[in-house]
């Protein structure tokens, strides 16, 4: 795997100078593309439907994003997994129905089957990736 880091930059003089003023932290810059990744991908690349049921794999920056969008649009059930828990509260308050433990010794496709089974085929409408590591990327798309 390959990581790159920007070291430098050409900008205008003027937007430097506002940065010294105001201040924006880092985070900033990488929040607003994890938004319009993960709430874009909903509304705009997916044309998810009112009252549809998702999975949301990772819940970072472009999950929380998805969920945002899915909620926007009205998702009757939204699933967020992830492997660190200390994520599922900051996901519910984005508006995911319930969240999902991935380092479960069961698959989580099944559990997620068997989550969603009352629903009539055991599954969901849409499935959203926002990691990018090979595992979970299979896992999403078991459906």
């Amino acid at each position: 795997m390959r990581i790159s880091y920007i070291v430098s930059s050409i900008c205008c003089e003027r937007y430097v100078y506002l940065y010294l003023i105001i201040g924006f932290p880092l985070k900033v810059c990488l929040l607003g593309c994890g938004i319009t990744t993960g709430y874009g991908a909903v509304l705009n690349t997916m044309k998810c439907e009112k009252g549809c049921t998702a999975a949301v794999f990772g819940l970072g920056c472009v999950g929380l994003a998805v969920i945002m969008g899915l909620k926007e649009i009205g998702a009757r059930r939204i699933i967020g997994i992830d492997i660190d828990r200390s994520k599922f509260a900051r996901a519910i308050e984005f508006g995911a129905t319930e969240c999902l433990e991935a380092n479960s010794t069961i698959p989580i496709e099944q559990i997620i089957v068997d989550a969603t089974v009352e629903d009539g085929f055991g599954g969901v409408d849409y499935s959203f990736e926002c990691i990018g590591k090979k595992a979970p990327v299979s896992q999403a798309h078991f459906w």
